[in-house]
């Protein structure tokens, strides 16, 4: 779901969650199928997982591309 944010967001030039806080959170919920967005801390800490260590994000992109390469 972050990722999507993340995305819309994109499409939408908010360029960072902070931008956020002056949007309708239930408008962007709609957007994304939730009540609302998710809260600005929320998506920070999450793409601080993320984006934490060069291992923990290359370790996602392994794990995806197994998944693929097996359907």
């Amino acid at each position: 779901m972050i990722l999507i944010v993340l995305a819309f967001m994109t499409m939408a030039r908010v360029r960072n969650p902070e931008q956020l806080r002056d949007l309708a959170p239930g408008e962007w919920g709609l957007l994304l199928g939730l009540d609302r967005c998710p809260e600005i801390k929320t998506l920070r800490e999450k793409i601080r997982l993320i984006a934490g260590s060069p291992d923990t994000a290359h370790q996602w992109q392994m794990a995806l591309a197994e998944r693929w390469a097996v359907a």
